[in-house]
């Protein structure tokens, strides 16, 4: 046994058993090995006697009586070790001494043990295994267990607390003591507690995670600091603690400090502070301070948390801007409010894409089953999330600015280099489409200006058919089905004037005549009756009547089948004047140029008269007369007497003396006259508009039937499948049903519902009336 090296062990023959057997003679010899071993003594001992010895007390079946009784003496043993060393609690102020003194012996108790387990090794065969009873070896450790980590388990605890938090005071990232503190902890988890867990799971881990908690909650008060000042020391905090944790813990028992330090140092400090870092970082575009506050915890709740902060800061900055109604026109101030919407999404998008959120998801991508969501994506989903609650704050006035925004960018369309600028506005303004909440309202003002762009020619037909493309591609083909019909309409009746102009150039001679078929079911116009078409029909220039019976035949000819009927109001007429100063080109509709060609034979009329020769009612007549006199930015009839109102006895002529600093001059209509008792007629109020714009008012009430229809559609979709559901739970399900084309309100629902059960679709439960039963 010199130099504690162990020889090769041989199983002794049985001719080596002593023929009288003496347990205490063997055991004397064993117990001097031991006290030995525990001197340090051991270049005289014999393994192989010892092994003998061993051998043959087992070899009687006096298995028990020698474990047993070396239970007894390593006891002892263990004891005295613990008495005999030196130690003294009153010159140990934090607990170090002590540490050291229990490091040292754990050494050399380890090192007694696993030689008095090879002088065991047959009993651990013979009786311990088969007997399922702790080996020598875990006997032993059982037993400094019971009588050395059990005994002063509070004073070993504190102590190794007591220097831990010295160290996490002086912000020491390697301690002196990380050695002996790694001694310890290796000597609590070789030591078994109960079942499975070592001492150091049971007794010393939950000391130390309670305790680290207390440490850090009483460290750091917020309130002492400016924000950056405490995350900075948190930072500091939490990378010294992990290195300092790992000179003496395995990665299990650092990661769970680190998650308490998580739990009290970023959940509770800096989430008291969280909002003010993350709102100042996105004020002074610091993307290193973001992507540090993001990086600061690993939790997933953590990083949601900083991205509701970044939300809430996006939606605030948004929630700033505000029309500005110093400008008088409303698609000024449309343009505008977008351009300021735009650039805040551009300068949003640029400074998201600098940041790595990793693979977050919010809670309403986890709902969808998008775990696995592309960084940039992610941010994407931030921008719009934000920017969509902020649209649909005033959903109605969003959709039509976002519609006058493109129209007015279509119409500057006069040579290609403004195609292209054009081109660029509408493709950084598609990405807004999706994020109204009131798409229908979009739809159809798209197709009120659409129209309106069609029919009077102000923007570039592929220009036109490039941007329905890119409302398809963001809002779909059932969105762009109308849209794409009016286009093919344009186009239809492109191919039919020039047939018309080719077969027909001695009736048009110098008139410039563009006929435009429209399908019914494709625009946004109202579809006249014949009665209402006849109320409207007057009397042509001889010129322009002979131009409309000529195409009406040519029509026939290439369409047998349809009929056409002729919509005045919506009928455009350009005219070439020369006045006293300035030529002009005057834009006016059908029927106010048919009372201006009037006096091209006619150098005065009155309303009589007028009225005579083109079969006007006297109502519209009157409000054509208003627009033509009394417009000041279109006043190209003068009469006599001249005032502000229209009388029966009124004599008109051309204003020769008429001037405009454009060549092109637009030719507004009277929204409304009031006629008087005394047969004069005064314009009410002082709104002069174009007609197309006239046209629009109906709007809202097309709308509104179209929304019935849709509201009630979706009910009977959402109702028919259950029979039977309460109103409130058909309320949400039908609101998640149109979400993508308008936002649901009670009081639309309660109209659908009422509409439905009056035409007996739906009744109402007679016990219960928020119970809705469908009919079959």
């Amino acid at each position: 046994m010199s130099n504690l090296i162990r020889p090769k062990i041989r199983i002794p023959q049985r001719t080596l058993g002593q023929p009288n057997f003496n347990f205490n003679e063997l055991w004397e010899k064993i117990t001097y090995a031991i006290d030995k071993i525990y001197e340090r003594d051991t270049h005289d001992l014999s393994f192989e006697v010892l092994y003998q010895s061993v051998y043959i007390i087992v070899l009687n079946r006096k298995s028990k009586d020698l474990y047993d009784k070396l239970t007894e003496y390593i006891t002892l043993k263990i004891k005295s070790s613990f008495q005999c060393e030196e130690w003294s609690a009153s010159s140990d102020n934090d607990g170090s001494v002590f540490l050291s003194f229990i490091s040292n012996l754990w050494t050399e108790q380890c090192r007694c043990f696993k030689l008095v387990s090879d002088i065991m090794l047959y009993l651990d065969k013979i009786y311990c295994k088969p007997n399922r009873i702790l080996s020598v070896y875990d006997q032993c450790l059982e037993l400094f267990k019971l009588h050395i980590l059990i005994p002063n388990s509070d004073t070993l605890n504190r102590a190794m607390l007591s220097t831990i938090n010295s160290s996490r005071e002086s912000n020491t990232e390697v301690s002196p003591l990380a050695s002996i503190w790694s001694s310890i902890v290796a000597m609590m988890q070789t030591v078994m507690a109960e079942g499975k867990y070592t001492y150091f799971d049971t007794y010393f881990e939950p000391f130390l995670l309670k305790e680290t908690e207390e440490f850090y909650q009483n460290l750091i008060d917020v309130d002492q600091f400016s924000p950056l000042d405490c995350l900075e020391m948190v930072k500091s905090l939490k990378e010294s603690e992990y290195k300092r944790d790992l000179t003496f813990l395995d990665t299990d028992s650092t990661s769970k400090i680190t998650s308490v330090l998580e739990e009290v140092l970023i959940w509770d400090k800096i989430g008291k502070i969280i909002i003010v870092l993350t709102h100042q970082a996105l004020k002074n575009d610091d993307i290193h301070l973001l992507q540090e506050l993001f990086d600061l915890s690993l939790d997933t709740n953590y990083k949601n948390n900083v991205l509701t902060s970044v939300k809430s800061y996006i939606f605030e900055d948004l929630s700033a801007i505000h029309y500005n109604e110093s400008l008088r026109k409303k698609s000024l101030m449309a343009i505008s409010w977008v351009n300021s919407i735009l650039q805040k999404y551009d300068y949003y998008e640029t400074l998201l894409k600098t940041i790595d959120f990793g693979i977050t998801t919010t809670q309403s991508e986890e709902e969808n089953g998008n775990k696995d969501v592309d960084p940039h994506d992610l941010n994407k989903n931030i921008l719009d999330e934000q920017f969509s609650l902020y649209l649909s704050k005033s959903g109605k006035q969003s959709a039509e600015s976002v519609c006058f925004y493109i129209d007015t960018k279509l119409k500057s369309t006069s040579d290609r280099s403004k195609i292209s600028n054009a081109k660029k506005d509408v493709d950084n303004c598609v990405k807004l489409f999706k994020l109204l909440s009131e798409k229908d309202i979009f739809e159809n003002v798209y197709r009120q200006q659409l129209s309106r762009r069609l029919l009077h020619q102000k923007s570039s037909i592929e220009l036109e058919r490039w941007c329905v493309r890119k409302v398809k591609e963001e809002m779909g083909v059932f969105f762009t089905s109308k849209l794409d019909g009016m286009l093919r309409d344009m186009s239809k009746s492109m191919e039919l004037s020039k047939a018309f102009a080719a077969g027909y150039s001695d009736t048009l001679g110098d008139i410039n005549f563009v006929p435009q078929i429209l399908t019914i079911t494709s625009w946004p116009f109202q579809n006249f009756t014949d009665e209402e078409l006849a109320k409207n029909e007057v009397i042509l220039p001889s010129k322009l009547e002979q131009i409309k019976l000529d195409f009406e035949l040519f029509y026939q000819k290439k369409y047998n089948e349809r009929n056409l009927k002729w919509a005045n109001p919506l009928s455009l007429v350009e005219i070439g004047h020369q006045f006293n100063k300035t030529y002009h080109e005057l834009s006016m509709s059908m029927i106010t140029a048919v009372i201006f060609l009037l006096f091209e034979e006619h150098s005065q009329l009155t309303i009589e008269m007028i009225e005579e020769k083109t079969n006007i009612t006297r109502d519209e007549l009157l409000r054509q007369l208003l627009s033509m006199v009394l417009s000041p930015k279109s006043r190209i009839l003068s009469k006599k007497p001249m005032s502000k109102s229209i009388s029966s006895s009124d004599i008109f002529s051309i204003n020769e003396s008429f001037s405009a600093p454009t060549l092109k001059v637009k030719v507004l209509t009277a929204s409304a006259v009031v006629p008087n008792p005394t047969g004069t007629s005064t314009p009410m109020g002082t709104r002069i508009s174009d007609i197309s714009e006239d046209s629009m008012t109906s709007n809202g009430l097309s709308i509104k039937r179209e929304r019935l229809v849709q509201i009630n559609a979706s009910i009977v979709r959402m109702l028919k499948p259950e029979r039977t559901l309460t109103r409130n739970k058909l309320f949400e399900k039908v609101k998640s049903n149109l979400k993508d084309r308008f936002t649901l309100i009670q009081e639309d629902f309660t109209t659908s519902v009422n509409d439905l059960i009056e035409r007996e679709y739906l009744q109402r439960d007679i016990e219960d009336s928020s119970i809705l039963h469908y009919i079959t």
